[in-house]
Protein backbone atom coordinates (compact mmCIF):
# COMPACT_ATOMS: atom_id res chain seq x y z
CA UNK A 1 0.00 0.00 0.00
CA UNK A 2 1.50 3.36 -1.04
CA UNK A 3 1.50 6.31 1.37
CA UNK A 4 -1.23 8.22 -0.51
CA UNK A 5 -3.59 5.25 -0.25
CA UNK A 6 -2.68 4.79 3.40
CA UNK A 7 -3.31 8.45 4.24
CA UNK A 8 -6.69 8.19 2.49
CA UNK A 9 -7.59 5.12 4.57
CA UNK A 10 -6.47 6.79 7.78
CA UNK A 11 -8.44 9.93 6.91
CA UNK A 12 -11.54 7.72 6.68
CA UNK A 13 -10.97 6.41 10.20
CA UNK A 14 -10.32 9.91 11.56
CA UNK A 15 -13.39 11.41 9.86
CA UNK A 16 -15.58 8.55 11.06
CA UNK A 17 -14.49 9.14 14.66
CA UNK A 18 -14.92 12.91 14.19
CA UNK A 19 -18.49 12.43 12.96
CA UNK A 20 -19.31 9.93 15.71
CA UNK A 21 -18.14 12.41 18.34
CA UNK A 22 -20.08 15.29 16.80
CA UNK A 23 -23.23 13.18 17.12
CA UNK A 24 -22.27 11.75 20.50
CA UNK A 25 -21.30 14.87 22.44
CA UNK A 26 -24.78 16.45 22.65
CA UNK A 27 -26.21 13.11 23.84
CA UNK A 28 -23.37 12.60 26.36
CA UNK A 29 -23.74 16.15 27.68
CA UNK A 30 -27.43 15.66 28.41
CA UNK A 31 -26.70 12.31 30.08
CA UNK A 32 -23.92 13.76 32.25
CA UNK A 33 -26.17 16.53 33.52
CA UNK A 34 -28.89 14.02 34.32
CA UNK A 35 -26.59 11.82 36.44
CA UNK A 36 -24.50 14.64 37.92
CA UNK A 37 -21.24 13.82 36.14
CA UNK A 38 -20.17 17.47 36.03
CA UNK A 39 -17.29 19.61 37.25
CA UNK A 40 -18.62 22.37 39.49
CA UNK A 41 -16.90 25.76 39.88
CA UNK A 42 -14.65 26.25 42.91
CA UNK A 43 -12.06 28.69 44.21
CA UNK A 44 -9.25 26.80 42.47
CA UNK A 45 -11.06 26.51 39.13
CA UNK A 46 -11.70 29.16 36.51
CA UNK A 47 -14.91 27.93 34.86
CA UNK A 48 -18.13 29.69 35.82
CA UNK A 49 -20.74 26.95 35.50
CA UNK A 50 -21.06 23.21 36.01
CA UNK A 51 -19.46 21.48 33.02
CA UNK A 52 -20.01 17.88 31.82
CA UNK A 53 -17.04 15.53 32.32
CA UNK A 54 -17.74 13.26 29.36
CA UNK A 55 -15.16 14.32 26.76
CA UNK A 56 -12.94 11.28 27.21
CA UNK A 57 -15.84 8.86 27.53
CA UNK A 58 -17.36 10.10 24.27
CA UNK A 59 -14.05 9.89 22.38
CA UNK A 60 -13.49 6.27 23.39
CA UNK A 61 -17.10 5.23 22.73
CA UNK A 62 -16.66 6.72 19.25
CA UNK A 63 -13.40 4.76 18.96
CA UNK A 64 -15.24 1.53 19.81
CA UNK A 65 -18.06 2.30 17.35
CA UNK A 66 -15.68 3.02 14.49
CA UNK A 67 -13.75 -0.16 15.29
CA UNK A 68 -16.98 -2.21 15.24
CA UNK A 69 -18.15 -0.68 11.96
CA UNK A 70 -14.88 -1.46 10.21
CA UNK A 71 -14.77 -4.90 11.89
CA UNK A 72 -11.01 -4.83 12.23
CA UNK A 73 -9.55 -8.25 13.00
CA UNK A 74 -6.27 -6.61 13.99
CA UNK A 75 -7.77 -4.49 16.78
CA UNK A 76 -5.90 -5.15 20.03
CA UNK A 77 -8.75 -6.24 22.31
CA UNK A 78 -6.61 -6.64 25.42
CA UNK A 79 -5.36 -3.06 25.11
CA UNK A 80 -8.93 -1.84 24.58
CA UNK A 81 -10.01 -3.74 27.69
CA UNK A 82 -7.28 -2.12 29.79
CA UNK A 83 -8.19 1.36 28.52
CA UNK A 84 -11.81 0.59 29.44
CA UNK A 85 -10.60 -0.17 32.98
CA UNK A 86 -8.70 3.14 33.04
CA UNK A 87 -11.88 4.93 31.93
CA UNK A 88 -13.96 3.17 34.59
CA UNK A 89 -11.51 4.16 37.33
CA UNK A 90 -11.51 7.73 36.00
CA UNK A 91 -15.32 7.89 35.96
CA UNK A 92 -15.42 6.75 39.57
CA UNK A 93 -12.76 9.37 40.38
CA UNK A 94 -14.83 12.08 38.68
CA UNK A 95 -17.81 11.09 40.83
CA UNK A 96 -16.17 10.27 44.16
CA UNK A 97 -12.59 11.67 44.01
CA UNK A 98 -10.26 8.76 44.70
CA UNK A 99 -7.32 9.44 46.98
CA UNK A 100 -3.98 9.91 45.22
CA UNK A 101 -2.59 6.71 46.79
CA UNK A 102 -5.54 4.55 45.73
CA UNK A 103 -5.48 5.96 42.19
CA UNK A 104 -1.74 5.33 41.87
CA UNK A 105 -2.12 1.78 43.19
CA UNK A 106 -4.87 0.94 40.69
CA UNK A 107 -2.94 2.50 37.81
CA UNK A 108 0.18 0.56 38.82
CA UNK A 109 -1.82 -2.67 38.66
CA UNK A 110 -3.05 -1.71 35.18
CA UNK A 111 0.53 -1.08 34.03
CA UNK A 112 1.56 -4.55 35.20
CA UNK A 113 -1.54 -6.04 33.58
CA UNK A 114 -0.67 -4.46 30.23
CA UNK A 115 2.84 -5.93 30.48
CA UNK A 116 1.51 -9.44 31.09
CA UNK A 117 -1.03 -9.26 28.25
CA UNK A 118 0.86 -7.18 25.67
CA UNK A 119 4.50 -7.23 26.78
CA UNK A 120 4.83 -3.44 26.92
CA UNK A 121 7.51 -2.29 29.34
CA UNK A 122 10.61 -0.11 29.54
CA UNK A 123 13.80 -2.15 29.47
CA UNK A 124 16.07 0.54 28.01
CA UNK A 125 16.30 4.30 28.46
CA UNK A 126 18.74 4.77 25.59
CA UNK A 127 22.35 5.93 25.49
CA UNK A 128 21.93 8.61 28.16
CA UNK A 129 25.48 8.22 29.57
CA UNK A 130 27.31 8.21 26.25
CA UNK A 131 28.73 4.69 26.49
CA UNK A 132 25.92 2.56 25.05
CA UNK A 133 22.23 1.92 25.78
CA UNK A 134 21.33 1.60 29.47
CA UNK A 135 19.50 -1.74 29.82
CA UNK A 136 17.52 -3.21 32.72
CA UNK A 137 16.58 -6.66 33.97
CA UNK A 138 12.91 -7.68 33.89
CA UNK A 139 12.24 -6.83 37.53
CA UNK A 140 13.99 -3.45 37.39
CA UNK A 141 12.41 -2.72 34.02
CA UNK A 142 8.91 -3.40 35.35
CA UNK A 143 9.52 -1.15 38.35
CA UNK A 144 10.83 1.58 36.03
CA UNK A 145 7.80 1.11 33.77
CA UNK A 146 5.38 1.58 36.66
CA UNK A 147 7.17 4.74 37.83
CA UNK A 148 7.52 6.14 34.30
CA UNK A 149 3.93 5.46 33.25
CA UNK A 150 2.41 6.78 36.47
CA UNK A 151 4.56 9.89 36.21
CA UNK A 152 3.71 10.47 32.55
CA UNK A 153 -0.03 9.85 32.99
CA UNK A 154 -0.14 12.25 35.92
CA UNK A 155 1.81 14.79 33.86
CA UNK A 156 -0.86 14.58 31.15
CA UNK A 157 -3.60 14.88 33.79
CA UNK A 158 -1.92 17.89 35.42
CA UNK A 159 -1.67 19.87 32.17
CA UNK A 160 -5.44 19.58 31.69
CA UNK A 161 -6.08 22.83 33.53
CA UNK A 162 -7.55 25.24 30.96
CA UNK A 163 -9.91 24.94 28.03
CA UNK A 164 -8.36 23.52 24.87
CA UNK A 165 -4.85 22.91 26.20
CA UNK A 166 -4.58 19.14 26.69
CA UNK A 167 -6.56 18.44 23.51
CA UNK A 168 -4.20 20.62 21.48
CA UNK A 169 -1.03 19.12 22.97
CA UNK A 170 -2.34 15.56 22.58
CA UNK A 171 -3.13 16.14 18.90
CA UNK A 172 0.44 17.30 18.27
CA UNK A 173 1.93 14.23 20.00
CA UNK A 174 -0.43 11.67 18.43
CA UNK A 175 0.01 13.23 14.98
CA UNK A 176 3.79 13.05 15.38
CA UNK A 177 3.57 9.36 16.26
CA UNK A 178 1.23 8.72 13.33
CA UNK A 179 3.70 10.30 10.88
CA UNK A 180 6.58 8.31 12.38
CA UNK A 181 4.58 5.07 12.16
CA UNK A 182 3.52 5.62 8.54
CA UNK A 183 7.10 6.37 7.49
CA UNK A 184 8.21 3.14 9.18
CA UNK A 185 5.49 0.87 7.78
CA UNK A 186 7.75 -0.40 5.01
CA UNK A 187 10.08 -1.82 7.64
CA UNK A 188 7.41 -4.23 8.86
CA UNK A 189 7.22 -2.79 12.38
CA UNK A 190 5.09 -5.00 14.64
CA UNK A 191 2.73 -3.16 17.00
CA UNK A 192 2.09 -4.49 20.47
CA UNK A 193 -0.45 -1.82 21.40
CA UNK A 194 -2.34 0.51 19.09
CA UNK A 195 -1.58 0.64 15.36
CA UNK A 196 -1.80 3.46 12.79
CA UNK A 197 -5.57 3.17 12.26
CA UNK A 198 -6.12 3.37 16.03
CA UNK A 199 -3.98 6.51 16.26
CA UNK A 200 -5.92 8.10 13.38
CA UNK A 201 -9.23 7.26 15.07
CA UNK A 202 -8.10 8.83 18.37
CA UNK A 203 -6.97 11.93 16.45
CA UNK A 204 -10.39 12.28 14.83
CA UNK A 205 -12.07 12.11 18.22
CA UNK A 206 -9.70 14.66 19.73
CA UNK A 207 -10.33 17.12 16.88
CA UNK A 208 -14.09 16.87 17.46
CA UNK A 209 -13.54 17.28 21.21
CA UNK A 210 -11.69 20.57 20.65
CA UNK A 211 -14.78 22.05 18.99
CA UNK A 212 -16.60 21.55 22.31
CA UNK A 213 -13.65 22.30 24.59
CA UNK A 214 -12.02 25.39 23.06
CA UNK A 215 -13.27 28.92 23.47
CA UNK A 216 -14.30 29.32 19.84
CA UNK A 217 -17.37 30.97 18.37
CA UNK A 218 -17.53 33.59 21.16
CA UNK A 219 -17.85 30.96 23.89
CA UNK A 220 -16.54 32.15 27.26
CA UNK A 221 -16.13 28.59 28.57
CA UNK A 222 -15.77 25.05 27.27
CA UNK A 223 -18.98 23.10 26.73
CA UNK A 224 -17.42 19.83 27.89
CA UNK A 225 -14.30 18.66 29.77
CA UNK A 226 -12.30 15.45 29.39
CA UNK A 227 -12.61 14.66 33.08
CA UNK A 228 -10.10 12.49 34.92
CA UNK A 229 -11.47 9.56 32.94
CA UNK A 230 -10.54 11.20 29.65
CA UNK A 231 -7.21 12.72 30.62
CA UNK A 232 -5.90 9.50 32.20
CA UNK A 233 -7.12 7.34 29.30
CA UNK A 234 -5.46 9.64 26.78
CA UNK A 235 -2.33 9.63 28.94
CA UNK A 236 -2.23 5.82 29.01
CA UNK A 237 -2.76 5.57 25.24
CA UNK A 238 -0.03 8.11 24.53
CA UNK A 239 2.50 6.68 26.99
CA UNK A 240 2.07 3.08 25.83
CA UNK A 241 2.40 4.15 22.21
CA UNK A 242 5.68 5.82 23.18
CA UNK A 243 6.83 2.64 24.94
CA UNK A 244 5.74 0.50 21.98
CA UNK A 245 7.66 2.73 19.56
CA UNK A 246 10.82 3.07 21.68
CA UNK A 247 11.46 -0.46 22.99
CA UNK A 248 12.44 -3.76 21.43
CA UNK A 249 15.04 -4.88 18.92
CA UNK A 250 14.17 -2.36 16.19
CA UNK A 251 12.48 0.64 17.81
CA UNK A 252 11.02 3.46 15.72
CA UNK A 253 12.31 6.11 18.12
CA UNK A 254 14.74 6.23 21.03
CA UNK A 255 13.40 6.27 24.61
CA UNK A 256 14.84 9.78 25.01
CA UNK A 257 12.96 11.00 21.93
CA UNK A 258 9.79 9.54 23.48
CA UNK A 259 10.21 11.91 26.42
CA UNK A 260 10.51 14.90 24.09
CA UNK A 261 7.35 13.84 22.23
CA UNK A 262 5.54 13.87 25.57
CA UNK A 263 7.01 17.36 25.67
CA UNK A 264 5.41 20.14 27.67
CA UNK A 265 3.32 17.97 30.04
CA UNK A 266 6.45 16.06 31.11
CA UNK A 267 8.59 19.20 31.38
CA UNK A 268 6.05 21.17 33.39
CA UNK A 269 5.06 18.32 35.72
CA UNK A 270 8.72 17.43 36.41
CA UNK A 271 9.49 21.04 37.29
CA UNK A 272 6.41 21.53 39.47
CA UNK A 273 6.98 18.28 41.38
CA UNK A 274 10.67 19.09 41.76
CA UNK A 275 9.88 22.55 43.10
CA UNK A 276 7.33 21.17 45.56
CA UNK A 277 9.76 18.51 46.82
CA UNK A 278 12.47 21.16 47.31
CA UNK A 279 9.95 23.22 49.29
CA UNK A 280 9.05 20.08 51.33
CA UNK A 281 5.48 20.06 50.05
CA UNK A 282 3.41 17.14 48.83
CA UNK A 283 3.95 16.64 45.08
CA UNK A 284 0.30 15.54 44.82
CA UNK A 285 -1.30 18.60 46.39
CA UNK A 286 -3.53 20.69 44.10
CA UNK A 287 -2.21 24.13 43.26
CA UNK A 288 -1.89 26.86 40.67
CA UNK A 289 1.85 26.55 40.04
CA UNK A 290 1.69 24.92 36.61
CA UNK A 291 2.81 27.00 33.66
CA UNK A 292 -0.70 27.50 32.30
CA UNK A 293 -1.87 28.75 35.70
CA UNK A 294 1.03 31.21 35.86
CA UNK A 295 0.11 32.59 32.45
CA UNK A 296 -3.62 32.86 33.21
CA UNK A 297 -3.06 34.45 36.63
CA UNK A 298 -0.74 36.98 34.99
CA UNK A 299 -3.53 38.27 32.77
CA UNK A 300 -3.12 36.26 29.58
CA UNK A 301 -6.32 35.07 27.94
CA UNK A 302 -7.05 31.36 27.76
CA UNK A 303 -6.76 31.25 23.97
CA UNK A 304 -3.43 33.12 23.97
CA UNK A 305 -2.07 30.81 26.67
CA UNK A 306 -3.13 27.72 24.70
CA UNK A 307 -1.56 29.12 21.51
CA UNK A 308 1.77 29.91 23.21
CA UNK A 309 2.03 26.60 25.08
CA UNK A 310 1.04 24.57 22.01
CA UNK A 311 3.82 26.32 20.08
CA UNK A 312 6.29 25.51 22.87
CA UNK A 313 5.14 21.88 22.80
CA UNK A 314 5.58 21.74 19.02
CA UNK A 315 9.15 23.02 19.40
CA UNK A 316 9.94 20.41 22.06
CA UNK A 317 8.56 17.63 19.86
CA UNK A 318 10.49 18.94 16.85
CA UNK A 319 13.76 18.98 18.81
CA UNK A 320 13.14 15.42 20.01
CA UNK A 321 12.39 13.90 16.61
CA UNK A 322 15.18 15.76 14.80
CA UNK A 323 17.86 15.18 17.43
CA UNK A 324 19.53 12.29 15.60
CA UNK A 325 19.75 14.41 12.46
CA UNK A 326 21.76 17.09 14.25
CA UNK A 327 23.63 15.14 16.93
CA UNK A 328 24.10 11.75 15.29
CA UNK A 329 25.34 8.98 17.58
CA UNK A 330 25.39 11.38 20.56
CA UNK A 331 21.73 12.35 20.19
CA UNK A 332 20.44 10.38 23.20
CA UNK A 333 23.05 11.79 25.57
CA UNK A 334 22.64 15.40 24.43
CA UNK A 335 18.83 15.28 24.31
CA UNK A 336 18.51 13.59 27.71
CA UNK A 337 20.69 16.07 29.57
CA UNK A 338 19.19 18.96 27.64
CA UNK A 339 15.73 17.96 28.88
CA UNK A 340 17.00 17.61 32.45
CA UNK A 341 18.54 21.08 32.12
CA UNK A 342 15.24 22.50 30.89
CA UNK A 343 13.51 21.11 33.98
CA UNK A 344 16.03 22.85 36.25
CA UNK A 345 15.75 26.06 34.25
CA UNK A 346 11.97 25.93 34.68
CA UNK A 347 12.41 25.43 38.46
CA UNK A 348 15.00 28.18 38.89
CA UNK A 349 13.41 30.82 36.67
CA UNK A 350 9.83 30.81 37.97
CA UNK A 351 10.04 34.47 38.95
CA UNK A 352 11.42 35.43 35.56
CA UNK A 353 8.69 33.37 33.94
CA UNK A 354 6.10 35.22 36.02
CA UNK A 355 7.50 38.60 34.93
CA UNK A 356 7.43 37.45 31.31
CA UNK A 357 3.85 36.22 31.71
CA UNK A 358 2.81 39.56 33.27
CA UNK A 359 4.40 41.38 30.32
CA UNK A 360 2.58 39.13 27.87
CA UNK A 361 -0.64 39.61 29.81
CA UNK A 362 -0.40 43.39 29.60
CA UNK A 363 0.20 43.14 25.85
CA UNK A 364 -2.67 40.69 25.43
CA UNK A 365 -5.11 43.04 27.17
CA UNK A 366 -4.00 46.20 25.33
Amino acid sequence: MDQLTEWTLLSGFALSAFAACLVGFPVAIRFSKAVGLVDRPSQRKTHIRATPLVGGITIFIAFAIVSAIYARDWLNMSMMAWIAVVLAVGIYDDFAELSAINRLAIHAAIVLGIYYTDGLAVFSIGDVLGNGPVLFTTSVGLLLTVVAVLGAVNAVNMIDGIDGLLGSLAIVSFLTLLIIAINAQAGGFSYKGFNVTDIATILGGLCAFLLFNCRFFRLNQAVVFLGDAGSTAIGFCLVFLLIDFSQGANPLISPVTAGWILGLPLLDASAVIGKRVIARQSPFKPGRDHIHHLFIDSGLSVNTTVAILTLVHCLLVLVGVSGKLFFGAHADTILFWSFVSLVFVRILTTRSLLRFAHWLGSRDQS
